[in-house]
């Protein structure tokens, strides 16, 4: 149950927030804060499957080894970053979900490096 909870909700808000953005394209404004923010959103979404991936088929990193972990949470943070500008710029209930979303991912990445310490 958490499997889907702490990655596919996540995923499917970005899909659909793909959706959203594209569907409403031609009207939006500030087009390179939007692709911008919805491609680090989707980096940021996909990154934790790869990492789930990569430790699934190589084995547990060592210890104290906290790259995927800083990595992910550099991630999120940009992608934090990208949607505040795109709140800023433009009022949009589907930047807000994707806020919601980094700052998930952003308290995940923290949490699961603060366990290696």
């Amino acid at each position: 149950m958490f499997f889907w909870f702490a990655f596919g909700i996540p995923l499917v808000t970005a899909a659909f927030s793909w959706v959203f953005v594209l569907t409403h394209w031609s009207s939006e404004t500030h087009q390179p804060v939007v692709l911008t923010a919805m491609l680090a959103i989707t980096a940021m979404t996909l990154y934790p499957l790869g990492a789930f991936g990569y430790v699934r088929k190589f084995g547990p990193m060592p210890a104290f080894d906290v790259r995927l972990e800083g990595w992910g949470m550099l991630i999120s943070l940009c992608a934090i970053v990208c949607t505040v500008i795109w709140l800023r710029k433009a009022r949009r209930l589907v930047a807000l979900f994707l806020l919601a979303v980094s700052a998930w991912w952003l308290l995940v990445w923290f949490f699961m490096a603060s366990i290696a310490f």
